[in-house]
């Protein structure tokens, strides 16, 4: 999983003892490591999630720059936070952790619910382009919901506290 920074690590020495020729230092050495897919892009949820972002910066593009800072940005910002959270999750150190981060996942991927509902009725969405994002934020969320279960299921197991007779409570008056 972390294969790709033990690769880089070294090399950001090299970053700061060259400052003379840091940035073409850098650039040659971090070369492989772009090419290298983080262990997030594999999940199908995050793949998902990406398109919807990359589809939702497209189609905002031609929104009036007065709702730059309004609308625009928001479905921006959500559509980014449910990729981007799958990618941080999956860093964390246990399921329970990624949980949480499904979950906030979830919440913008149900903001976009509203957000493109919204500039539909508002008429900065042309149907097509609605359709074309609902049908990515179903998708989305199908995926994300399934990998939330997965995870949810290794959550459970890897936390069940196991019956010992001392983990037996008992009552004042059973007292021997």
């Amino acid at each position: 999983m972390l294969e790709c920074w033990k690769v880089w690590r070294p090399q950001v020495a090299v970053f700061f003892r060259h400052s003379s020729h840091r940035f073409a230092t850098l650039a040659n050495r971090c070369a492989p490591i772009i090419s290298t897919m983080m262990p997030f892009e594999k999940l199908t949820a995050w793949q998902c999630c990406h398109e919807l972002f990359l589809e939702t910066y497209r189609v905002t593009t031609s929104f009036p720059k007065s709702e730059l800072y309004g609308l625009t940005s928001q479905m921006r910002r959500a559509a980014f936070s449910a990729a981007a959270n799958i990618a941080e999750g999956s860093a964390k150190q246990g399921p329970r952790e990624f949980r949480r981060f499904l979950d906030t996942s979830l919440g913008s991927l149900a903001e976009m619910a509203y957000a493109i509902r919204a500039v539909t009725d508002l008429g900065l969405l042309t149907a097509d382009e609605s359709r074309r994002l609902n049908e990515l934020r179903m998708k989305s969320g199908k995926v994300t919901w399934g990998l939330y279960r997965r995870v949810q299921k290794l959550a459970d197991r890897s936390h069940r506290p196991t019956f010992q007779p001392s983990n037996r409570l008992t009552l004042p008056d059973e007292q021997s």
